[in-house]
């Protein structure tokens, strides 16, 4: 139920701005999540990474690893952890987005205006439903990771119809101030 007070709508909220930056990946990989399913999904990514020729960032999302795994593939550059700066940047700087479908992460990729590819967590049901929210009213393309290929994910997601980036996505700005105004 509703509270019965007035509920406004605020749009998305994230901690980046958007910025013009000239593409630097083909496809920046930002892994996350609990153990051991950030794991499973490192190592398909490892393996699905091996032999592409795209230039690729992988973000392991280990802020506390010092050792980086080695991959025979000099298109891929691979980060333990980024600042929040450094991961707007990055984010910015790709053409294709591949992550969780966290409800935060959801908001970053729209303010940012990317295309991504969306992995739910396995177990994580409000995950798999954001997932399955998401591609029914193609706002993102998601796959299983289970059924995970990077190939034949990124073939889908270029022939997956997108719907339209909201025009304002500062929406909270004007409700606010509305809000302060009224105390």
């Amino acid at each position: 139920k509703l509270p019965k007070v007035p509920v406004i709508y605020i749009g998305s909220l994230s901690r980046f701005e958007k910025t013009a930056l000239q593409n630097k990946y083909d496809l920046c990989i930002i892994l996350s999540g609990p153990e051991p399913q950030r794991t499973i999904f490192e190592n398909t990514i490892l393996t699905n990474i091996e032999k592409m020729s795209q230039k690729i960032c992988l973000v392991r999302g280990l802020p506390q690893e010092t050792q980086i795994p080695e991959l025979a593939n000099a298109s891929v550059e691979i980060k333990n952890h980024l600042t929040s700066d450094e991961l707007s940047t990055t984010i910015q700087q790709s053409k294709i987005i591949i992550s969780r479908c966290g409800y935060s992460t959801v908001m970053d990729l729209v303010k940012l205006q990317k295309k991504a590819i969306l992995v739910p967590t396995p177990g994580q049901t409000e995950q798999e439903y954001l997932g399955r929210y998401l591609q029914a009213n193609k706002i993102f393309y998601c796959v299983d990771q289970k059924n995970f290929s990077l190939l034949e994910a990124l073939k889908n997601e270029a022939n997956f119809e997108c719907n339209d980036w909201p025009a304002n996505t500062d929406n909270y700005t004007a409700v606010i101030k509305d809000f302060v105004a009224a105390l």
